[in-house]
């Protein structure tokens, strides 16, 4: 049975109400779509239409991830960059389960806080380890508002949506809010209130992976690796290397970017192969132990480790690339940490300055650093990522 008659066959086991889509590259990228054709709310996937948001006002120069976030919002607490508060490390805490929340969230589903209110309960965490904060979110979308002098429906809109043919996405407005059990997705605020469908989502992450065409137009080289800069995170199973980038989930193991969601009635999950290009997303009504993060990474993931080539190449903007098909590989997708991908840039240009295709190397001593730093980033990258890459 082919992967994309796998899926079908899984989507037949979805609950009534559900909502599911799959994309293959090698079928010219053309959707299918199953279920329900109405947008959902989709909770947590909101955070990557957050992250491209922030990454394109970094393209317009309006910001920089280095930036506090306080530059933007007085008031709010002054040691989290952007960046880390994308990625949960700015140590800001989280609300989502403290009893003030819950309790507020069960006897008021249709009146949602304000941040005022949000992180009024928000617990406290340690900057720069990682913990997830959704309070995190809720003020990157107030610096977005702040920044650009509009509301966060039309800042998502001219940003992310239109540019990207999500035409049945939205981030609501308390009149639009309500999801089919009278939730008002507002409670999750910018960490989760969008409403979206699975093709849309598989819009939006086919766009941001690829680099040609008008995808490639749509963020900048350095915005896409922003993008897949990771840290690691402890996850449970089928997880085998998880990492969290900028609003992205990554697992370099097995392949995979995405995101996964839940919330009042609703679960969700759209994740995109780094090694196929096929993508899957599921929006269903919550039922049982049914886990839609689980059933696509167990049906997306790759299980046997990547070959990858170590060698540079005059041309090439990176030293490690694909044996089998000479592609360059980008490290940032390899879950790589950022004192390694530097590494390796500079022993890349290190080689480009050193050697001529016409002459080889300017000398003996350029050759033999060269080797030996090559040794030293064969036994780096053996160790960080020996679990799920296989150095040549």
């Amino acid at each position: 049975m082919s992967s994309a008659a796998a899926f079908e066959s899984l989507v037949a086991q979805l609950p009534a109400g559900s909502a599911a889509a799959w994309r293959d590259p090698s079928e010219s990228g053309v959707l299918r779509i199953f279920g329900v054709k109405d947008a959902l709310p989709v909770f947590s996937l909101t955070k990557m239409f957050i992250a491209a948001a922030i990454l394109r006002l970094m393209d317009a120069g309006a910001l920089r991830v280095t930036d506090k976030i306080a530059k933007f919002l007085p008031g709010a607490p002054g040691h989290g960059s952007i960046k880390a508060v994308l990625n949960h490390t700015a140590g800001l805490g989280d609300y989502a389960h403290t009893p003030a929340y819950l309790r507020a969230v069960h006897e008021q589903p249709d009146q949602p806080w304000d941040l005022r209110q949000i992180a009024s309960i928000s617990s406290t965490g340690i900057p720069g380890s990682f913990a997830y904060s959704n309070t995190g979110y809720w003020l990157l979308g107030a610096l977005l508002e702040s920044l650009l002098a509009e509301p966060l429906h039309l800042v998502l809109e001219r940003e992310v949506f239109t540019p990207l043919g999500m035409v049945s996405t939205r981030y609501p407005l308390p009149e639009t809010s309500l999801s089919p059990t009278g939730y008002s997705t507002l409670w999750a605020g910018p960490a989760g209130a969008a409403f979206s469908t699975p093709s849309d989502v598989l819009r939006f992450q086919a766009i941001l992976q690829s680099t040609t065409g008008v995808s490639g137009d749509y963020l900048s080289v350095a915005a896409r690796e922003l993008l897949f800069s990771c840290v690691a995170v402890d996850a449970q199973a089928p997880w085998r290397a998880p990492k969290y980038a900028m609003g992205i989930m990554v697992d370099p193991a097995l392949r995979l970017w995405g995101h996964g969601g839940s919330g009042p009635g609703y679960q969700s999950a759209a994740f995109s192969s780094l090694a196929t290009g096929v993508g899957a997303s599921i929006i269903c009504p919550s039922s049982g132990t049914l886990n839609p993060e689980a059933i696509l990474i167990k049906h997306l993931g790759v299980q046997e480790r990547l070959v990858v080539h170590l060698e540079p190449a005059h041309g090439r903007r990176w030293p490690l690339w694909d044996p089998a098909s000479g592609r360059e590989i980008d490290p940032h997708r390899l879950g790589l940490d950022p004192e390694l991908i530097a590494d390796l840039r500079s022993w890349a240009e290190g080689w480009e300055s050193g050697h001529s295709d016409q002459h080889g190397w300017i000398s003996k001593k350029s050759r033999l650093g060269f080797e030996a730093q090559r040794l030293v980033l064969l036994a780096s990258l053996r160790e960080r990522a020996g679990g799920y890459l296989l150095v040549l």
